[in-house]
């Protein structure tokens, strides 16, 4: 993967924002929002310092499933947060999404790939 990709050290960012989330947002006291909040930052940063080191695709197809998750979680019966925490799930998902699938696309061995699957695309 090309190594000058500055989506991951983005993606690293809004993972320690989703850690320090639910204490700067004041929904703390709700545990299933904040456990997801806590669960899904570590992921991402965890993916995107490994990312940052040694950018693969896996990396990112594994950031999309989670950010998916994350901007889904506030429908999702049980999400028991404030507003705030549904609006930063849901903007935050959607961005790490949209920052993976970016990542993965400006790839070279993807692109090429795509194209051998979907020669007419």
């Amino acid at each position: 993967m090309d190594r000058t990709r500055w989506q991951d050290l983005t993606n690293a960012v809004i993972g320690v924002w989703l850690i320090a989330s639910p204490i700067v947002l004041h929904f703390s006291d709700y545990s299933v929002s904040t456990q997801n909040t806590l669960l899904v930052g570590i992921v991402i940063t965890l993916l995107a310092v490994e990312a940052l080191k040694i950018p693969e695709a896996w990396e990112e197809v594994i950031n999309v499933i989670f950010g998916g998750w994350l901007a889904i979680s506030p429908w999702v019966p049980g999400f028991d947060g404030p507003p705030a925490a549904m609006y930063n799930s849901a903007m935050v998902g959607s961005l790490v999404i949209a920052l993976a699938l970016w990542a993965m696309f400006r790839d070279r061995g993807v692109r090429e790939w795509w194209h051998n699957w979907h020669p007419h695309a």
